[in-house]
């Protein structure tokens, strides 16, 4: 059997990307493969997801963060039993071993998420496989995030990228990067959360014990919030927030320690999603729901994952780009979409048979 490592960033306290990772991991084990993910442990992220960071301190993030602090260490713990209990981890690595992990594998794939984003992963090279030598290196569904790479940077990222075999990117930006610093093919593949079922979801997600609410989950856009209140007055519907900031309204209910199998549970059981976020979106689609889109960048175009996925399945008429667009008659074409999706599910299956192939080929010209 051919042991693959996955090379991505669990140990972030992040919902997509620990989502993402399963999914990946699973779909893989399902393919037939020893898969593992390398648990590789990330300075930046041990110190940027520690329930002590703050950016910079003054008074006002001082207090904030006494405050945050047990919800965040709270969260945490919640995320490290998803990783107990949902992904096959190896040994932990850091930058000063992590050429040993080698041994335990014929193939590594690293991606999903923004892994080829320096400003991301602190400046961690290691995601371009480097380390790797001697085995076959491979990528999926790798992101580079909004990243304009600049000229004194691409002499650095195209040597990186010769690193790898094959590469599969996320986002079509992702792809003309690849082709404009080194020519390599280059296939784009839907995130892994596509690649496994609804039913495989429905697994792992708790049961919130509430049905029929509006849920918001952003990031940034604040419009998230007055698309909700509209729509709860509209639909006589209570509102749900995972992650609030402190300008929600003081009438929603407030959910801070989500855990993933929770974040899960909650898109499952929601009537109506508003989220600024990709993977928010990604998860209204897997479950089929009226959903809408209010990001503030997302009209300059900055972000391109969100972009690429609303381009993909034509659904620009989920886009709020002011509240008196709010309509809940503008329902998403379910029908077209998992068509698409199917699609592109299978096109994600052929590339992952084309590498375990070639992994395996390159094992037999090694005997």
């Amino acid at each position: 059997m051919i042991r693959v490592g996955i090379l991505t960033f669990q140990n972030a306290i992040n919902y997509g990307a620990v989502l993402q990772c399963y999914a990946l991991q699973k779909k893989i084990t399902d393919m037939n493969c020893n898969c593992e993910v390398i648990n590789y442990i990330n300075p930046y992220f041990k110190k940027r997801y520690s329930p002590f960071y703050v950016e910079y301190l003054n008074l006002k993030k001082f207090i904030y963060m006494i405050f945050a602090f047990y919800y965040r260490r709270t969260r945490a713990r919640k995320f490290a039993r998803f990783l107990e209990n949902h992904i096959c981890l190896s040994p932990q690595y850091t930058s000063r071993n992590i050429k040993e992990c080698i041994k335990r594998y014929d193939a590594v794939i690293v991606g999903s998420d923004q892994v080829w984003n320096l400003d991301i992963s602190g400046n961690d090279k290691n995601y371009f496989l480097g380390f790797a030598k001697g085995i076959r290196r491979y990528s999926y569904a790798a992101s580079f995030g909004d990243l304009e790479i600049t000229e004194n940077k691409s002499n650095d990222y195209r040597s990186l990228l010769e690193n790898i075999e094959e590469i599969s990117v996320r986002e079509a930006d992702g792809a003309s990067i690849v082709h404009k610093l080194c020519n390599k093919k280059t296939i784009v593949n839907v995130d892994p959360v596509f690649l496994i079922s609804e039913k495989d979801w429905l697994k792992i997600a708790s049961d919130v014990n509430d049905t029929g609410y509006i849920l918001v989950y952003k990031i940034n856009a604040s419009k998230c919030y007055d698309v909700a209140e509209k729509l709860s007055i509209q639909t006589r519907k209570k509102v749900k927030v995972i992650l609030p900031d402190r300008s929600c309204p003081h009438n929603f209910e407030k959910y801070r320690t989500v855990s993933p199998e929770e974040f899960v549970g909650f898109f499952k059981n929601a009537d109506i999603v508003i989220t600024d976020s990709f993977h928010g979106t990604l998860f209204s689609l897997i479950f089929e729901k009226i959903f809408y889109i209010c990001p503030d960048e997302i009209t300059n175009n900055n972000n391109s994952r969100l972009m690429n996925i609303i381009e993909k399945l034509n659904i620009h008429q989920q886009i709020i780009e002011n509240i008196g667009q709010v309509d809940t008659n503008t329902l998403p074409n379910f029908t077209k979409i998992k068509m698409e999706l199917s699609t592109e599910r299978k096109k994600a299956e052929e590339y992952l048979e084309h590498i375990i192939d070639d992994t395996r080929l390159n094992m037999e010209k090694a005997e």
